[in-house]
């Protein structure tokens, strides 16, 4: 998907690969629930990408931005590709950073730091208008976006069977986590963690000549098929 997942998955990309290589720990899906809201949020990488995002996205360079990502720990397991975001693309992200902009206060405090990513999750699909008042995704206008971004490559088209499942992921993780409080904002975070889904499936399922070989990725890869089968997606 073009246009929404190419968007929010630099935005918790480097986080919810720590949330899931910990999810083998947890036998009880809530537990797991828990411990992912815990480690999928990472103000670190909000704080590179607040002193970079200007210069980046005025070059429109979004692979360093996805490699300042690695530096912190989160290579790329499967080769995606470069993605060039449009204009509109751009506009919107730039729009949504600056709507959850932080105040010197809600620097300093790590939770309202860590919402912030929920947040920004969906302010983003509400530009995209995939998800309803609530903040809950929209399987059907998730799909036809999907269809509306088609570009001919194996890994980056949308796959509706994976949409279908992280929608529900998404959805259902969301209600049994409930919202998150940043400033004066309530954030749903089913968008956040459909796009966490897109990546976990995409990870496992990537075609044999595009995965990354390393002893990290092979370990990464193990754990999310054990997260899949523990969070039932």
């Amino acid at each position: 998907m073009k246009s929404i997942v190419a968007i929010l998955f630099p935005t918790i990309l480097c986080g919810v690969t720590v949330a899931f290589s910990i999810l083998e720990n947890y036998g009880e899906p809530n537990s797991a629930l828990r411990e992912f809201m815990l480690y999928h949020q990472s103000n670190n990488y909000m704080s590179a990408l607040e002193s970079q995002q200007a210069e980046d996205l005025e070059n429109r360079s979004y692979l360093p931005l996805i490699r300042r990502t690695r530096d912190v720990g989160n290579s790329q397991c499967c080769d995606r590709g470069k993605k060039d975001l449009s204009s509109k693309d751009v506009a919107i992200f730039m729009v949504c950073l600056n709507e959850t902009a932080p105040s010197e206060e809600q620097k300093s405090n790590q939770e309202e730091m860590n919402n912030r990513f929920s947040c920004v999750g969906e302010c983003i699909s509400k530009q995209y208008e995939v998800v309803d008042n609530e903040g809950y995704l929209i399987e059907d206008k998730l799909q036809n976006l999907a269809k509306d971004n088609r570009d001919n490559n194996e890994i980056l088209d949308s796959n509706a069977d994976y949409i279908n499942r992280c929608v529900d992921f998404g959805n259902r993780m969301s209600k049994a986590i409930g919202m998150v409080k940043y400033g004066e904002r309530t954030c749903n975070q089913a968008s956040t963690m459909f796009v966490g889904c897109m990546q976990m499936l995409t990870d496992v399922n990537c075609p044999e000549m595009n995965k990354v070989q390393s002893p990290d990725c092979d370990k990464r890869r193990a754990n999310y098929k054990k997260s899949i089968a523990i969070l039932n997606i």
